[in-house]
């Protein structure tokens, strides 16, 4: 599907239209999908060897990509490779995270996670914009405040949400 994809987006040209747009986007990244469907269903698999491998080579990969030039053709493959690999990362780590008493906080961040997807995106453009205005530009204070508000406001917005529809 990848190689699909990348065809017809290098060769279809101008003549796309936003359907055929969204369905090279689909086969282009349908493999980052695929790889975390792999890792799920292989996480017996991932243990600690598998861990330090995945972090060796993803790190090894990351530096390749920045430091070797390399056609197009090959970075993409690089990218999938490391698609592939910060999957089993971050799936190992949040594994290991989970069995952490202290950490319960983080499961009812997961909960909202898909609402913070979507919801972020808004209200930190909107808080971003606002700070310029008033004069705030340190690019630390913006990525701290974005970072907490951006996880702490969407999930007021949804349990407010939630009571609004409650009540009505």
């Amino acid at each position: 599907m990848l190689l699909l994809g990348t065809v017809i987006s290098l060769y279809g040209g101008s003549t796309i239209n936003d359907w055929g747009v969204l369905i090279i986007n689909f086969l282009i990244y349908y493999i980052y999908f695929y790889a975390g469907n792999w890792v799920c269903e292989n996480k017996k698999e991932i243990n600690v060897n598998v861990f330090a491998f995945a972090i060796a080579a993803f790190v090894t990969m990351s530096a390749w990509i920045h430091i070797i030039e390399m056609n197009e053709i090959a970075v993409k493959f690089l990218r999938i490779l490391l698609a592939f690999l910060g999957t089993i990362i971050v799936f190992f780590l949040s594994s290991k995270v989970k069995m952490i008493s202290n950490c319960l906080w983080l499961s009812s961040i997961g909960r909202y996670s898909m609402i913070i997807y979507l919801i972020h995106p808004i209200l930190c453009s909107v808080m971003r914009r606002g700070m310029y205005m008033v004069g705030i530009d340190n690019f630390a204070i913006h990525i701290i405040l974005g970072t907490i508000l951006g996880i702490i406001l969407p999930m007021l917005f949804s349990i407010l949400y939630k009571r609004l529809l409650n009540k009505g």
